[in-house]
C-alpha cells in the first residue's frame, strides 16, 4: 500500500508545460474527444515548450505532432 496515500499527504504535480486548459471534448481527434481513454483535459501550449519531469527521452511522436 502506498505510504503517502494512507496518510492522505498532499502530492505536489509540476506542469510539463505553460498554456490553456480545454475540455477534453474540444480536441480534434475523436479518441480523445469521445473520451476513450478516459477523462481528463488538453492543454494548448502558451510557448511551443515541454519539458519532461524525468530525464528520458521522446521515442515516438505521432503524424499529426499533438501526441507524444
Amino acid at each position: 500500500m502506498n505510504e503517502n496515500k494512507s496518510k492522505n499527504i498532499p502530492q505536489v504535480i509540476l506542469a510539463p508545460l505553460t498554456g490553456k486548459a480545454v475540455p477534453l471534448s474540444e480536441v480534434p481527434d475523436s479518441v480523445f474527444s469521445e473520451k476513450v481513454l478516459g477523462d481528463g483535459v488538453a492543454i494548448i501550449p502558451a510557448d511551443g515548450k515541454i519539458v519532461s519531469p524525468v530525464d528520458g527521452e521522446i521515442s515516438t511522436v505521432a503524424e499529426t505532432r499533438y501526441l507524444l
